[in-house]
């Protein structure tokens, strides 16, 4: 089974949960018209009563490899489509200076 992604709302759809709210519609209704679970459009409304404008920011380790990084990655590996993943490990850590393990660059 795979994992799904989560992704977060914009500013825009917060405030438009948040204006729904004011204007007396129900979190049901709320979620039926953004089309938003009823658990997210709670959690919007609870945050802001609590004081949070948007909510605070994820906890978590930062991702070593960036955008960039990755781009390269690819880059080199379409050069050679039969480099192992090792060969790949040791020319990204000498290209970037960045140490990342076989399983990060995977």
């Amino acid at each position: 089974m795979a994992a799904t992604q989560r992704k977060e709302l914009t500013e825009f759809q917060r405030g438009e949960i948040i204006g729904a709210w004011k204007c007396d519609f129900s979190i049901r209704k709320i979620s039926e018209i953004l089309k938003h679970s009823k658990s997210t459009v709670h959690e919007v409304i609870a945050a802001y009563k609590e004081g949070f404008e948007t909510l605070p920011s994820r906890s978590g380790r930062p991702p070593i490899i960036t955008e960039r990084d990755g781009r390269h990655l690819m880059q080199t590996l379409n050069k050679n489509r039969k480099t192992t993943i090792d060969e790949l490990c040791e020319n990204f850590t000498t290209s970037t200076s960045i140490e990342a393990s076989p399983i990060t660059i995977k």
